[in-house]
C-alpha cells in the first residue's frame, strides 16, 4: 500500500512539474511572439512613413544633422528676371483704329482685320494663316531695347491653332521673311514644345513646354535684347536666354502664324510696347 501511494505521488509530482515547465515555455513563447508582433508593427510604421512621403513627392531622409532630422530637400523656384526699358519708342492697342481693316501702324503680305472678342477688353490684330505682320513704319530698334506684347487664342483645342512664329528680322520687308530673319521664336502648339532658331549666331534649341491650356487664353510675352544676349519669356516663364544677335545688324519686329490653322481656331495680337 505504502508503495503504490508513493508512485501515485511520484506520478503527481511529475505531472505538476511537467505543467509549470509547460507554462513556462508558453509564457517564453507567447512573450517572443508579442515582442516580434510589436516590432513587426513599428517596422511597418516605419514603412508607412516612407511611402506616405514618396506618395506626396517628399522625400524621407534619416541623416542628422546635430543630432536632429535633416530637411526634405525642395525644388527651385525661376525668378521673373525682365525689366522692361523705360523709354517708350513705340506703343499701340489700337485705340484709334477702327474695327474692319488693318491698325494704322502695321502692315501684312497678306491681310489682317483689327476685331474685338466678346467678354475681352480693347481691340485686337486678327492673323490670317502664313501671312506675315510687321510695323508699317522704319522703326530700327536700338542696341538694348525690350518688346512686350498680348497674344490672344481661341480654339476648340490648342493644337488646333498650329504654330505662332515671332522674333526679330534684319529688314522690315512683310514678304519672304524667311530669307532674312535674324531670331525665330516658333510656339508648338500642335506638340507643345518651343523651337528657338538664329541665323546670327547658328543657335538652335528646342524645349517641351505644356501649351494644352493655352488654347483659350491671353499670353503675355516678353522680349529682352542687350546687345547680343537674347531673352523671351511667356507669361513669366523664360524660354530663351542666350546669345542670339550680332548688334550692329538692324532689328525689325515680326510675328507670322507660320502653318494652316485648324477648325476655325483664331491667333490674335494687341498691346505693344517697346522701349529702351
Amino acid at each position: 500500500m505504502k508503495k503504490i501511494l508513493l508512485s501515485s505521488f511520484l506520478i503527481f509530482t511529475f505531472f505538476v512539474s511537467e505543467a509549470q515547465i509547460l507554462n513556462k515555455i508558453k509564457n517564453k513563447v507567447e512573450e517572443k511572439i508579442a515582442t516580434k508582433t510589436v516590432e513587426a508593427l513599428e517596422e511597418k510604421a516605419k514603412d508607412d512613413t516612407k511611402d506616405k512621403g514618396t506618395a506626396t513627392g517628399q522625400k524621407t531622409d534619416e541623416t542628422t544633422v546635430d543630432g536632429q532630422a535633416a530637411p526634405a530637400m525642395g525644388r527651385a523656384v525661376p525668378v521673373f528676371d525682365f525689366t522692361a526699358g523705360t523709354n517708350v519708342i513705340f506703343e499701340d492697342s489700337f485705340l484709334n483704329d477702327s474695327i474692319g481693316p488693318m491698325p494704322h501702324f502695321w502692315k501684312s503680305s497678306g491681310s489682317g482685320s483689327l476685331v474685338k472678342f466678346p467678354g475681352v477688353d480693347g481691340k485686337w490684330l486678327l492673323l490670317n494663316e502664313f501671312t506675315t505682320y510687321k510695323l508699317d513704319t522704319l522703326i530700327s530698334l536700338p542696341e538694348n531695347f525690350t518688346i512686350e506684347f498680348d497674344l490672344l487664342t481661341r480654339s476648340d483645342q490648342a493644337k488646333d491653332l498650329r504654330a505662332f512664329t515671332f522674333g526679330l528680322a534684319k529688314d522690315n520687308s512683310a514678304s519672304g521673311y524667311e530669307d532674312n530673319i535674324a531670331t525665330k521664336t516658333t510656339v508648338h502648339f500642335w506638340n507643345s514644345g518651343i523651337i528657338n532658331f538664329s541665323t546670327d549666331t547658328e543657335v538652335y534649341n528646342e524645349l517641351d513646354f505644356d501649351l494644352r491650356s493655352h488654347g483659350n487664353r491671353v499670353t503675355h510675352i516678353s522680349i529682352s535684347v542687350q546687345g547680343k544676349l537674347m531673352k523671351v519669356y511667356l507669361d513669366q516663364v523664360k524660354v530663351l536666354d542666350t546669345e542670339m544677335l550680332s548688334p550692329s545688324v538692324a532689328k525689325y519686329l515680326y510675328f507670322n502664324p507660320s502653318t494652316r490653322i485648324s477648325n476655325g481656331a483664331q491667333l490674335a495680337v494687341s498691346n505693344f510696347r517697346i522701349a529702351q
